[in-house]
């Protein structure tokens, strides 16, 4: 089995990239907007919550109460709407990685993904959210662990569990490869979502994906049944 090499599957992103640059920058650009769009309710409980501290114990507990369970059905939508666009960016890179071009209607999964996607997305954000709270130390190997979910799934491989699972063992029987291409990526994120709210998304997102699709082909082959198709 071919170990994934960092360094050779970064530079082969960045190749695929320029060989499709207006696709990549097409989906890039719609990625951006709908992050944009997540980000105002977001910005809004913020500003309640804000209000909600500033008052103290003179606070409408009812409206904290509402203010909670808004914040839960908030969360719960982002993760699915992530969840699709996971899918989504999954399956345009891998198309890529596949055929060598792909167009922006590639964007769009297939609906009996959804559930599955949903699923593998819930988890994924789960086990980062866990790494995190570990004092940062396990967010490493948390986020290497949930980088190729979307193409096990588009590859019919199994459920979001199933997808979840092949991630943690694709990082435990290779760990070092793997963790330096997790650290590598999540620099990558980190920058374009923390440092420069999402505005470079029309290069890193694409080439985000492109380089997670390089390295699970390296490692999973494309069925027959969908190289044939």
């Amino acid at each position: 089995m071919v170990k994934p090499n960092p360094f050779d599957v970064l530079g082969k992103a960045g190749s695929l990239y320029q060989s499709n640059i207006g696709p990549c920058m097409a989906v890039g650009c719609i990625y951006f907007v709908i992050q944009m769009v997540l980000a105002i309710p977001s910005y809004a409980i913020e500003g309640a919550y804000t209000d909600v501290l500033e008052m103290g114990w003179e606070a409408n507990p009812e409206k904290a109460i509402m203010l909670l369970v808004f914040t839960f059905f908030l969360a719960f939508a982002q993760i699915a709407v992530q969840s699709i666009m996971g899918l989504g960016l999954g399956g345009f890179a891998l198309r890529i990685v596949d055929s060598g071009s792909a167009e922006v209607g590639d964007l769009v999964p297939d609906i009996e993904l959804l559930p599955g996607g949903f699923i593998a997305g819930f988890v994924a954000s789960l086990l980062v959210s866990a790494g995190i709270m570990l004092c940062c130390i396990g967010v490493v190997p948390a986020f290497a662990s949930t980088l190729f979910w979307p193409f096990f799934l588009l590859d019919r491989r199994g459920g979001g569990g199933a997808a979840i699972q092949d991630g943690i063992q694709t990082v435990y029987e290779n760990p070092m490869p793997n963790l330096l291409f997790g650290t590598a990526l999540m620099f990558l994120w980190f920058v374009n979502a923390v440092l420069c709210c999402y505005f470079p998304s029309l290069f890193i997102v694409p080439f985000f994906y492109l380089a997670c699709a390089l390295a699970y082909r390296q490692i999973h082959a494309a069925p027959e049944s969908l190289s044939e198709s």
